[in-house]
């Protein structure tokens, strides 16, 4: 009688057992999986870090540096750019205003000099994503001779951004209300994002890996950046707001680096799934 008492509960720890072991095998060959294992055996987190430290110190003097152009040139201003892009108004855009807000005009000469600095901090942003690109394609890298891609990638960089602070100025101009008109520029900053990645990855990789093989990770980097932009939408204004009530300037400063540091995290992750996907379809990595 014990005996058949026991039956029913080892039938079922048997079947929860099994249960679990097919589970973990799923689990295991899922894509997920695999991006996980790989993002862990190549650190992806340090080099998610070190690109955004160094993003960080690219987008701040290249800011300066365009305010400064702009100021100089009465072409218009970064605070309105940045107002377009991140959707703000009202006390956020006032607390914009703080952070560039300057009656210093810079001559033609120190112009020149902010351009190169900027440039020159952009330079080491190439070479560490250049490095993060290699390791997540498995491409040995790049030789000392191929700088000068690095170096055609910065000066693509200026032009890439003002392009995608023009997208959002259109998107703001027209007739639609607010939530519409939020979509509409995130779906335009996507769609640079998505080119600007794709174009980037096969720069850097020295066309190792081919534009078919880089399309779906830049397409996950445009998607990521659609979805970013509509969050930080709704969540910067107001983050802006109490951090200049608190801490002033370098209040907007931190929100405004964090932003910068999001957008980083989505390439990563992007450049990363592209290459998981790629080598779940082909078996290894293109070469």
């Amino acid at each position: 009688m014990a005996s058949l008492c026991r039956m029913p509960t080892a039938s079922r720890l048997r079947t929860t057992g099994e249960r679990q072991r097919a589970g973990s095998t799923r689990w295991g060959r899922s894509l997920l999986a695999h991006a996980w294992q790989k993002g862990r055996s190549l650190d992806i987190v340090t080099h998610a870090l070190a690109l955004a430290a160094q993003q960080v110190l690219c987008t701040a003097p290249l800011l300066v540096a365009v305010s400064a152009l702009l100021q100089r040139f009465h072409l218009g201003s970064v605070v309105s750019l940045l107002t377009d892009l991140l959707g703000l108004d009202g006390r956020s855009a006032r607390a914009m205003v703080m952070l560039f807000r300057t009656r210093f005009s810079p001559t033609t000469g120190s112009l020149v000099i902010g351009l190169a600095l900027s440039l020159a901090f952009a330079t080491g942003s190439a070479a560490t994503t250049q490095r993060m690109l290699e390791a997540v394609w498995g491409v040995a890298r790049a030789p000392w001779h191929s700088q000068w891609r690095q170096a055609i990638w910065v000066l693509a960089l200026t032009p890439g951004v003002a392009a995608a602070m023009y997208a959002a100025h259109v998107g703001r101009t027209g007739p639609m209300t607010d939530p519409a008109s939020n979509v509409l520029v995130s779906l335009l900053l996507g769609l640079c994002a998505f080119g600007f990645a794709w174009w980037s990855q096969h720069l850097l990789l020295r066309g190792v890996i081919g534009w078919r093989h880089l399309l779906p990770g830049s397409a996950l980097i445009g998607g990521g950046i659609v979805v970013a932009s509509v969050v930080s939408m709704q969540v910067v204004p107001d983050e802006l707001v109490d951090e200049a009530a608190s801490y002033g300037p370098i209040g907007v400063a931190m929100v405004l680096s964090v932003w910068v540091m999001s957008l980083t995290a989505v390439m990563v992750v992007g450049a990363l799934a592209g290459a998981v996907i790629d080598e779940r379809r082909y078996g290894v990595v293109p070469g």
